[in-house]
């Protein structure tokens, strides 16, 4: 190497130096030579692998909240966590679904609220039996009033016979109307059985979501499909409510108008059919007027 060429052959580098012949410069080392390679061999390649963070739903707090309270969604997250063996997860998930089974069990076999019931069954007997009324007892009358016999006066110069004396005058006494005869109160009805109760219960529960006739609520009362009670429960559950059928009427007949178009005809006989509601034509033509669609 020199500042210039020392014979044939030399040549100049790009440092600007002269080289003798067969005399090739030495590459600079790359900066990227010499730097350790992450990899499994080198400790320190689990560097950023470490620092990676577990996913939220993988953290064991979330999945004990999830199981705790909304096990179907824990079970789920159970599943998907890998940090778990398929051994882990099968034992859990068989815990979970016992302990569920065991709470189902013990709210069905609970007795049903007596306060309810015993509510409900005052109320029906409150609006079946009335009040006897009371008939005020009749007028006395008063005593008959005598009048005074009039005086007699003398004449002065004969004496007169003596003057007879008019016989005193009764008023006959007011004559008073009868009084009216006492209602006898209506009949209290029989006490209901424990099957009925539990008929009027589930009533109840069907009015307050829909409108129904009577005759279709004894129906899904009694229905296979419905609560299964015998027609005679259903019956009589359904007969010891006081219900305003026209209301219900009105209350279905409003309830097809949202789902569905119909004439003034065709609504009357899709309320009164025996395979629509089973309302008597009077309520359905009413219940047709009500909407303003007759």
């Amino acid at each position: 190497m020199s500042d210039q060429a020392q014979g044939p052959g030399w040549w100049q580098a790009s440092d600007g130096k002269w080289y003798p012949p067969q005399t090739a410069a030495q590459p600079f080392p790359s900066t990227a030579q010499g730097l350790p390679v992450a990899s499994a061999a080198n400790p320190g390649s689990g560097d950023l692998e470490a620092g990676k963070q577990t996913p939220w739903y993988e953290r064991t707090w979330v999945l004990a909240l999830s199981l705790l309270f909304c096990f179907p969604i824990g079970l789920i997250l159970l599943w998907v966590n890998k940090r778990f063996t398929p051994t882990t997860k099968i034992i859990v998930t068989a815990v979970v679904l016992a302990l569920a089974l065991i709470a189902g069990i013990a709210d069905s076999l609970s007795p049903p609220d007596e306060s309810k019931e015993a509510k409900g069954a005052a109320t029906s007997e409150a609006q079946t039996t009335a009040k006897p009324t009371t008939t005020a007892p009749p007028a006395t009358t008063s005593k008959p009033t005598t009048t005074a016999a009039p005086a007699t006066t003398a004449k002065p110069t004969t004496t007169a016979a003596p003057a007879t004396t008019a016989k005193p005058t009764t008023t006959p006494p007011p004559t008073t109307a009868p009084p009216p005869p006492k209602t006898a109160p209506p009949p209290t009805q029989p006490a209901l059985s424990v099957s009925e109760q539990q008929a009027v219960r589930a009533a109840q529960s069907y009015l307050d979501y829909s409108g129904f006739s009577r005759q279709g609520l004894i129906d899904q009362l009694s229905s296979e499909y419905g609560d299964q009670f015998n027609v005679r429960d259903a019956t009589a559950a359904v007969d010891s409510l006081t219900v305003d059928y026209n209301a219900e009427a009105v209350e279905s007949a409003r309830s097809y108008l949202e789902f569905s178009s119909f004439s003034c005809q065709g609504l009357i006989d899709q309320l009164s059919s025996q395979a629509g509601d089973q309302f008597t034509v009077d309520q359905a033509t009413f219940a047709a007027g009500q909407t303003g669609l007759c």
